[in-house]
C-alpha cells in the first residue's frame, strides 16, 4: 500500500513551494486551530497547541510568516504547521495547504499543473494599480465622484483607489500598446491569464475595466491581487459592478475588500462584513469594515476573518435583497463558528446600507454606532419570543434546528441554545441532526486516506469536515418543513439546483465545464439581470474544490434540498451542459423582457440572438 501511494508521487516544484509559503496567510492557517489574539502590529499570541500552558507563550508573526513558541522552543511556518498539527509528511502538507489556498500545486518540469503561481502576476497586478491610482488624479470626473461621497484624498492613497479611463486599450497601451506581443511571458499575456484584458472572437485585446472607479483587493502584504471596478455614470447599462476573474493569485472566495487597512485601525477590535466596496470607506476611522467581492460571503471568508478578530458583525443592506444576505451569509458563518468567537448582525434602517447611515447623517458615527447590534443567539431566539399559533411554531422550530446543525460538533453555543428555546418552549425537545455531521465527519476522514493517492479530493480538517457538517443538515432549509420525499418529480429543482447535484457526484468535470462556459457566463454575468450566470460560475469552481466545499456554498446560496436515495438519479444522470444553458437562456429572457420595456432595441436583439445560439447547441 505505502509503495503504491509514494509511487504516485510527483516531486513538487522548489520555486512553488516558496510561493506558496510567501502567499498563505499564517495567521488564518493557525487561527482555525488556535485562538490568536493580537500583540502589537502584526503580531498574534495564543497558548501553544503544541504543549500545555495557563499563560499564552505561543506568538505569530504575520508579516514574516512564522511561528514560535517561547516556552516549549517549537517554530516553524505554515507548511510545518499543518505537519505538526495534522500529522502529515511535507508532501501531503503541501498539497493540504494548495487546497487551503485554492491553488494547484506546480510540478517540476514535464508535470507542471494548471495556472502556476509566478511572481510576474504580482508585479503584473501592481503595474495595473499604480496605473490606475494615477489616473484617477488626472480625471476630474474620478476625483469629483469621490469628493462628493466624502472620500478625501487620505482615504484616496491609504485604499490605492484608482479610476480606468473611458477607452479600450488605456491599460493595453501599458503593457506594451495595441501590437505587443501575447506571448504567455509577455506582459500582455500575463495580463490576459490574470483577465485584466481580454480577447474577443474577432481577435481583438481590450482592457476589462473601463470608466470605473477601482478598488485594488490587497494581501495582507498588501500587494494587489485583483480588482473591483464601480461605474461613474449609474446611467450606464452596464453591471453596476464587476470584479477581476478569479487566477492563480486571486480567488474571491478566499479574500476581502480592505482587510489589511480595517486590521490597521483602532477604531474598534472586532470587523464588520459590508456589502459594497464604497460601504467601507466612510467606515474608515468609525469602525473596522471588509467588503465581500460581489459574491455571497463565504465560509472560507469567514474563517480568514475570525482568524483576525474574536467578533463579526454582519451589516448589509436595509432591503429585500441585503435581509436575504444576510441570512445566507449567517448559514455561511456558523460552520466556521467556534465557542471562542462572536457572531453578530446590524439591520440597516428599510431602503439604507451603511454608507448611508454615515452620509446621511449629521454626525455619521453617532448614527452609526445607534444602530442595534443584535447578537447571534439573540436574533436565533427572537421567533420564539411572544406567542405562535402550531403552525408557526413549528417552523420557528425547523428553521432553528436546522440553522443549529450547521454550528461545529459539540459546540457548546449549540447545546445552549437548545436548552434555552426548548425552555421557553416549555420542555418541547427539539431534535438536532447531529447524526449528520457525524456521518459526514466519517466520510471525510475516509476522504483524508485517499489524500496522497489523490490529493486533489481531499480537504483539510480546517475547513471541509466543517463544510461538510453544515452542507448536510443544510439540506433541510429550501423544502423546511416539508416531509422529505423520495420522488424527485414531486420536487421543485431549478436548473441551479441540479447542475449542483450533478457535480456533488462528479466534481471532476468541473475544469472542463469552465473551459467551455466561462466566457459565456462572464458575458451573461455583465447584464443588469445576469445574478444566475454570476451563481452559476460559483457553483462551478465551488465543485473544483471538491464534493465538500460545493456542499458549503449549496447551503449558504440556498440550493440544498432534501431527496433521497435512489431519488437522485434521475438527477445524477441529466447534463450539465444542458442546466448551464436553460440557465443562460432564462437570463437571456429577463434581460430581453427588461430592454423591451426600456425600449432598447439593440439589448433586445443581442439577447434573442445569444438565446437563439444556446438553444443551438
Amino acid at each position: 500500500m505505502r509503495s503504491k501511494v509514494e509511487a504516485t508521487r510527483k516531486p513538487i516544484d522548489d520555486g512553488f513551494i516558496n510561493r506558496i509559503k510567501d502567499v498563505a496567510d499564517i495567521v488564518t492557517i493557525i487561527g482555525s486551530s488556535v485562538n490568536l489574539k493580537t500583540s502589537g502590529a502584526g503580531r498574534y499570541v495564543g497558548l501553544c497547541p503544541f504543549h500545555d500552558e495557563k499563560t499564552p507563550s505561543f506568538s505569530v508573526n504575520a508579516e514574516q510568516n512564522f511561528y514560535h513558541c517561547f516556552g516549549c522552543g517549537v517554530s516553524g511556518d505554515s507548511i510545518k504547521f499543518i505537519m505538526e498539527q495534522e500529522g502529515m509528511d511535507f508532501y501531503d502538507a503541501i498539497h493540504r495547504l494548495a487546497q487551503l489556498q485554492g491553488m494547484q500545486v506546480e510540478y517540476r518540469a514535464g508535470m507542471s499543473a494548471q495556472n502556476p503561481l509566478k511572481e510576474e502576476d504580482f508585479q503584473l497586478v501592481q503595474l495595473a494599480a499604480d496605473f490606475y491610482h494615477q489616473q484617477l488624479f488626472k480625471h476630474d470626473v474620478a476625483l469629483k465622484y469621490f469628493n462628493e461621497r466624502g472620500v478625501d484624498e487620505a482615504l484616496i492613497k491609504e485604499y490605492h483607489l484608482g479610476y480606468a479611463p473611458p477607452g479600450y486599450d488605456n491599460l493595453l497601451k501599458q503593457l506594451g500598446g495595441t501590437d505587443g506581443s501575447d506571448g504567455a511571458d509577455s506582459k500582455r499575456g500575463i495580463a490576459l491569464r490574470l483577465g485584466l484584458i481580454k480577447k474577443n472572437e474577432q481577435g481583438k485585446i481590450y482592457d476589462v475595466f473601463r470608466d470605473r472607479i477601482i478598488f485594488p483587493i490587497l494581501d495582507m502584504r498588501k500587494r494587489p491581487l485583483g480588482f473591483g471596478g464601480r461605474i461613474i455614470n449609474n446611467d450606464s447599462k452596464e453591471a453596476k459592478y464587476i470584479n477581476s476573474a478569479d487566477s492563480p493569485i486571486f480567488h474571491k472566495q478566499f479574500n476581502v475588500f480592505g482587510l489589511p487597512q480595517a486590521l490597521q485601525s483602532k477604531a474598534s477590535k472586532h470587523l464588520v462584513v459590508v456589502e459594497g466596496y464604497m460601504d467601507v470607506l466612510p467606515l474608515a476611522g468609525v469602525d473596522r469594515a471588509v467588503a465581500s467581492l460581489g459574491t455571497a460571503f463565504s465560509t472560507p471568508n469567514a474563517k480568514i476573518l475570525w482568524g483576525r478578530s474574536e467578533k463579526l458583525i454582519l451589516a448589509f443592506d436595509g432591503d429585500a435583497a441585503g435581509r436575504k444576505a444576510s441570512e445566507r451569509s449567517i448559514g455561511q458563518c456558523l460552520p466556521a463558528l467556534a465557542d471562542n468567537k462572536e457572531l453578530s448582525i446590524k439591520f440597516m434602517p428599510t431602503g439604507k446600507d451603511p454608507y448611508d447611515v454615515i452620509h446621511d447623517a449629521e454626525d455619521g458615527e453617532a448614527a452609526w454606532h445607534q444602530i442595534e447590534e443584535i447578537s447571534l443567539e439573540n436574533y436565533l431566539l427572537q421567533p420564539f419570543v411572544g406567542s405562535m399559533d402550531p403552525q408557526a411554531q413549528r417552523l420557528a422550530i425547523a428553521n432553528f434546528a436546522n440553522l443549529v446543525a450547521q454550528l461545529p460538533p459539540d459546540s457548546m453555543r449549540s447545546k445552549l441554545l437548545v436548552k434555552k428555546v426548548e425552555d421557553i418552549l416549555g420542555g418541547i425537545k427539539i431534535p438536532i441532526a447531529t447524526q449528520n455531521i457525524k456521518h459526514t465527519k466519517n466520510a471525510a476522514s475516509q476522504s483524508d486516506a485517499q489524500n496522497t493517492a489523490n490529493p486533489n479530493k481531499s480537504h483539510s480538517n480546517l475547513v471541509s469536515h466543517k463544510h461538510q457538517g453544515a452542507s448536510k443538515s443544510n439540506q433541510h432549509r429550501a423544502f423546511a418543513p416539508t416531509a422529505p420525499t423520495n420522488n424527485v418529480s414531486q420536487m421543485q429543482i431549478s436548473p441551479e439546483q441540479k447542475l449542483v447535484l450533478q457535480l456533488m457526484f462528479a466534481p471532476t468535470i468541473s475544469l472542463q465545464l469552465l473551459k467551455k462556459w466561462q466566457s459565456k457566463l462572464e458575458e451573461a454575468a455583465a447584464f443588469t439581470n445576469g445574478a444566475a450566470a454570476t451563481q452559476t460560475l460559483e457553483i462551478i469552481k465551488a465543485a473544483q474544490l471538491g464534493s465538500a466545499a460545493l456542499y458549503g456554498y449549496a447551503g449558504g446560496a440556498g440550493l440544498s434540498f432534501v431527496a433521497g436515495g435512489d431519488s437522485l438519479l434521475g438527477v445524477q444522470k441529466g447534463s450539465p451542459d444542458a442546466c448551464i444553458a436553460k440557465i443562460l437562456v432564462e437570463v437571456y429572457k429577463r434581460e430581453m423582457a427588461h430592454a423591451n420595456l426600456s425600449a432598447n432595441k439593440q439589448l433586445s436583439v443581442k439577447s434573442a440572438e445569444l438565446i437563439k445560439q444556446l438553444k443551438a447547441l
